[in-house]
């Protein structure tokens, strides 16, 4: 077994065979999603002229991202996964990151580590910081619930609530989501806003095209993404009936399941009929000298 940094091309080609045997049962994606992580960096594990391991690689402004390890189910066993683990650190190492994570970055799949698979990175160097959940309604069964305080109302934000939705976001704990709210606010019925006395409380994003994993569910998928609370009118219930407003919305546009990714409130949103899907590990591992460079 050997282990080569491959074009976008060549490691495409290995990506779908091995993602669709390994993965695809569990973790089904369109070829259009699996098609976007062509532009990652990637490492190839192959047995003499066959590709059985991938590590798929996306480096970021401070830290690297390990954002796919598959190993074909015909190959596992053989300390293939482990010699990619290897190889991916020795790789950002050489970019000289200090830390590489699992999950998260630019056009992650996942936020983090399968639950199942946490041990397996554990027993590697990675160190598990926090759990955060993926959560899934089913708005057949959805009820309506969680009025808006008094003096709260709703509408869907227009490309001139621009200015007022990036002062919302100038909050330290909602800056993360500027970047999704720029592109989100300039298309029609994407964007839900709670007002409060005229100003502007809340707003959450809906999602009504295709989601990364919504070819794991029956029917038609959308979702929440990116809730926040502007400071001054937190504690009031806003942001609970702003999740359910939006998810009121997402079911009378014909959706059948709204899915809620990376968040930690588990009682909160299951409060609105909300349930866990996955439980996903944030783990990183540190870079030493002993990582080295990666011998290609």
């Amino acid at each position: 077994m050997h282990i080569t940094l491959e074009s976008p091309l060549q490691s495409h080609q290995a990506l779908t065979g091995i993602y669709g045997r390994a993965l695809s049962p569990a973790w089904p994606l369109s070829p259009v999603r699996l098609q976007s992580m062509a532009d990652h960096t990637a490492l190839v594990a192959w047995h003499d002229t066959t590709p059985v391991g991938i590590a798929l690689l996306k480096p970021a402004e401070t830290s690297a991202h390990l954002q796919l390890l598959a190993v074909d189910p015909g190959h596992q066993g053989r300390a293939i996964g482990t010699a990619l683990l290897a190889a991916s650190r020795r790789w950002a190492a050489r970019q000289g990151f200090s830390r590489l994570t699992a999950g998260r970055g630019p056009g992650y799949l996942w936020q983090g580590v399968p639950e199942p698979v946490i041990p397996f990175f554990a027993a590697r160097g990675f160190i598990l910081e926090e759990m955060s959940l993926d959560m899934v309604c089913d708005l057949s069964a959805f009820t309506p619930c969680f009025p808006p305080a008094p003096g709260v109302s709703f509408r869907m934000a227009e490309p001139q609530d621009a200015a007022a939705v990036n002062r919302l976001l100038a909050a330290p704990d909602l800056q993360n989501w500027q970047g999704f709210y720029q592109e989100a606010v300039q298309r029609k019925n994407i964007v839900l806003l709670a007002l409060s006395a005229g100003d502007l409380a809340g707003a959450v994003i809906l999602e009504h095209g295709p989601m990364t994993w919504s070819r794991c569910f029956p029917g038609r998928v959308g979702g929440l993404a990116c809730l926040g609370v502007a400071p001054a009118s937190r504690g009031r219930g806003i942001g609970r009936s702003l999740a359910a407003r939006g998810t009121l919305l997402l079911r009378e546009k014909g959706l059948d399941v709204s899915y809620l990714g990376w968040t930690w409130l588990e009682d909160w949103y299951g409060a609105l009929g909300y349930r866990t899907w996955r439980r996903l590990g944030m783990m990183s591992a540190p870079l030493t000298n002993e990582d080295g460079p990666f011998p290609l």
